[in-house]
């Protein structure tokens, strides 16, 4: 992100950085050209993503190199399927180790029963419009487990139907 002086349109440059006591983050921005100066404060948890992420504050010493971002993503993603680890600490995005902490609080799920559908259900199925036709499967097979049900006829897709339509 850039930004660009009002007063003579140039790009300003990164003058300082301060934090502030609740958490917050002060970014004072300065125009090479006219000296104009505008400051942004981040809330603390603004800074503590900006943290979480790595990302650095105050533009760059050196010009970036063609497909750079995309190099560091790899040269990352090597590292981590190498190391078969992921960072507990650091830069880097902190959404994956917890999506993965949240997958080990999971309860052990027992495998569902498979159902089998008769042609004549299959093909009373694929007559439902296609925008709405998953959310349908999945509540007649739904009805089928808890029935105890292994083969989805076309008498089961007619009951469900009645089921959901309005009264």
């Amino acid at each position: 992100m850039k930004f660009v002086c009002r007063s003579c349109e140039t790009f300003m440059t990164y003058a300082e950085q301060e934090k502030i006591s609740d958490g917050s983050l002060g970014i004072t921005f300065s125009c090479p050209q006219c000296g104009h100066r505008f400051s942004m404060v981040t809330n603390p948890g603004e800074t503590q993503m900006v943290n979480a992420l790595g990302v650095k504050v105050g533009g760059r010493d050196a010009p970036a190199q063609p497909l750079e971002m995309t190099r560091q993503s790899l040269e990352t993603s090597v590292e981590r399927r190498t190391s078969n680890v992921a960072p507990s600490t650091g830069a880097g995005c902190p959404f994956p180790q917890m999506l993965a902490a949240d997958e080990a609080k999971k309860p052990s799920v027992e495998p569902r029963p498979s159902l089998a559908w008769t042609t004549d259900a299959e093909l009373r199925l694929e007559r439902i419009p296609l925008f709405i036709r998953p959310m349908v499967q999945q509540e007649i097979e739904r009805v089928a487990r808890q029935r105890g049900v292994t083969l989805i006829t076309e008498d089961l897709l007619q009951e469900v139907r009645e089921q959901m339509s309005p009264k």
